[in-house]
């Protein structure tokens, strides 16, 4: 499946580190309304209403032609010259119509982009909280959980060995060793998972 040779070294699996995740909260919020993609999309379609508001409003002015025409005749008559001006006024009620729609959308496109921007705020947050609460968590069982367990399960497995204590209380500790383990690791992708979404929602690389 990876069209690795035949007699290539095996894969060892090793220990995946927690990314470092080097933003504040602050930081991070601040890039969403820069980078979003989300949000830079809605502020495109803010934008392309906003010009055809200026568009409609540019047609209450009237629209002027001048055009000139010079024809020459030959020596025996005189040449011929036209000037021509034309003024074309626009229908106020059309014009006030569609200036009336363009401001319509022009504020549902503000709405959305508002709203949108607020959306996009709020899993900022909720990501920046799961990353930080299991960076945390990971510190809790890398330093003081998985350890201390670990050293009961040693103790247990040392006094069956010897004959003084029961296989069932060095399974059982061996039980909650593995235990912690898996949650650990379970910690850690929810913290990868949780950076990979700020990526997504930043637009920036953030480890």
């Amino acid at each position: 499946m990876l069209d690795r040779p035949q007699d290539s070294p095996d894969i060892v699996a090793e220990n995946v580190p927690p990314a470092i995740l080097g933003y504040s909260a602050h930081e991070l919020l601040a890039l969403v309304e820069g980078h979003n993609p989300a949000v830079a999309s809605d502020r495109a379609v803010l934008e392309k209403h906003h010009a055809a508001l200026q568009s409609a409003e540019r047609g209450k002015k009237p629209d002027f032609g001048v055009g000139y025409m010079f024809q020459e005749t030959g020596s025996s008559y005189r040449d011929y010259y036209m000037l021509t001006f034309n003024v074309n006024l626009p229908r106020r009620r059309r014009v006030d119509a569609e200036i009336a729609e363009a401001a319509e959308m022009l504020g549902q496109s503000e709405q959305s982009l508002d709203a949108q921007v607020q959306r996009q705020l709020s899993e900022v947050q909720k990501e920046y909280i799961t990353a930080t609460s299991s960076a945390e968590l990971l510190t809790e069982y890398r330093d003081g959980l998985i350890p201390q367990a670990q050293a009961v399960f040693r103790a247990n497995l040392a006094a069956y060995q010897s004959n003084t204590g029961e296989l069932n209380a060095a399974l059982l500790s061996l039980n909650d060793v593995l235990t912690l383990e898996r949650d650990s690791a379970q910690a850690l992708l929810d913290h990868e998972v949780a950076i990979a979404h700020l990526e997504n929602l930043t637009g920036e690389t953030l480890r």
